[in-house]
């Protein structure tokens, strides 16, 4: 009988330790997880600008990596509240090509603020190169700022 508790204490051991790992390990797995931020300033203005196409107000996208892992990030548009309507993609995203952005790391996406005015857009998306599309709602102060309405 003495052998039957040793191995029922045994098996219980063996459970606890096994949900234990398995909770630590679902927890690595969260972590681990590509995590973007996603900023809209709107009203921004260079300063000093070298170009004359720096000159004006700009709507900034702000991405930045709060995961653990390095993400890469490939195209930043903006887009409207249904799939029929038409996406409006950044061409800083395109013209500089993929940025890589390890844990920390952020990458600024300027964007003509006029050329924004008269679109109906409700979303900032920012695509990586896993192709999953993070996407984020414009708060409506932003968005009143930029389609240039007072508050």
């Amino acid at each position: 009988m003495a052998t039957l508790e040793i191995s029922t204490a045994v098996a219980w051991y063996g459970a606890i330790v096994a949900t234990a790992t398995a909770a630590v390990s679902a927890y690595n797995i969260l972590r681990d997880r590509a995590r973007i931020l996603i900023q809209v300033t709107p009203n921004m203005q260079f300063l000093n600008p070298d170009e004359p196409h720096e000159r004006g107000n700009f709507t900034l996208v702000k991405v930045v990596n709060c995961g653990r892992r390095p993400i890469t990030i490939t195209h930043v548009w903006f887009a409207g509240g249904s799939k029929a309507e038409h996406n409006l993609l950044l061409a800083d995203s395109v013209k500089h090509g993929a940025r890589e952005l390890t844990e920390g790391q952020w990458a600024d996406f300027p964007c003509q603020q006029g050329s924004l005015a008269g679109e109906s857009i409700k979303y900032v998306c920012v695509t990586d190169s896993t192709g999953r599309v993070h996407r984020k709602r414009i708060p409506r102060a932003a968005l009143r700022a930029i389609r240039g309405l007072s508050k």
